[in-house]
Parts: C-alpha cells; structure tokens; sequence
C-alpha cells in the first residue's frame, strides 16, 4: 500500500481522532507525519535535482560534501562541508538548515547551474564575515561573480 493510500486511508475511516492514537500529542504527531510524507511525495513527483546529484557537480569542482542520515527526520542529507562559521545541510526535500535554526527552502525543480549557484550564496552567508573556509568553495564562488564577506 502506497504512503498515499495509508494516509487516504485514515482520512477515510476518520481515524484523526484521539481515541485511536491515546493522546492529542500522539494524533498531532501523526497528521504531522502524514503532511510532512505528502510534501516530500509531492515533491518527488514534480521533476527535481536529486541530492546526490548535487553532490556529483560538487564533486566535479573539487568541493568535498559528506552524505548521513537524519534518523529524527527520516531524511539523507548532504553536509556542505563548508568548514566556515556556519555548517549547511542540504536535505532531501530541498531543506537547508545552518546554524542558529537558520532554514531556507532550495527550489530543487531549479536547473543544477542555478542551485550551485544559490548554495553559493548561502556558503558566503555562512562565512559570517570570517576567513576561515573550505578553499574549493571559496574558489567555486569567485568563479561565479560572488564576492566573499570575509572581515578577519
């Protein structure tokens, strides 16, 4: 059975109910889930870069990225190695999260030129005016007319 029809399944039998999942905490965490499966689904079928993808072309410019798993999220994502300030995570769906609770949704739909691009950006934001980085992203942005902000 799909994800799909397991959720339609319990919209059907209207089992969004607290009875059957023992406590309103329970019955949020499931809708929760239940939404949070049908936005990556949605995405999925819209036709979009793949992480591993990103990973390759990052590759191909002598960037270093490192790929793990996110049990909590139930997610792969790849580290941006970015060895700045600021760590990037780029998920699968599209989620990058940096530090301090930054979040930023990447258009994965957007062709892989234009999200190397904006990564680039957000690997410049992340320098947070500091000197330290790794060098391959550093020369991967200066290759593409980015300015780095590095104050010390």
């Amino acid at each position: 059975m799909s994800e799909i029809s397991k959720i339609q399944e319990r919209i059907d039998r209207d089992l969004y109910t607290v009875s059957v999942f023992g406590s309103s905490e329970a019955l949020y965490e499931q809708m929760y889930d239940d939404i949070e499966s049908l936005l990556i689904l949605f995405r999925a079928k819209r036709e979009t870069v793949l992480i591993q993808d990103i990973m390759r072309e990052l590759a191909k410019r002598r960037v270093s990225t490192s790929m793990h798993y996110n049990v909590e999220k139930k997610q792969c994502y790849v580290d941006l190695e970015t060895m700045a300030k600021s760590e990037l995570h780029l998920y699968e769906d599209g989620m990058l999260h940096g530090r301090y609770q930054y979040e930023k949704i990447i258009d994965l739909s957007q062709n892989i030129e234009e999200i190397i691009t904006e990564l680039c950006h957000e690997f410049n934001n992340a320098l947070h005016g500091r000197g330290y980085c790794q060098q391959e992203w550093a020369d991967l942005c200066r290759e593409r007319g980015i300015k780095l902000e590095m104050w010390m």
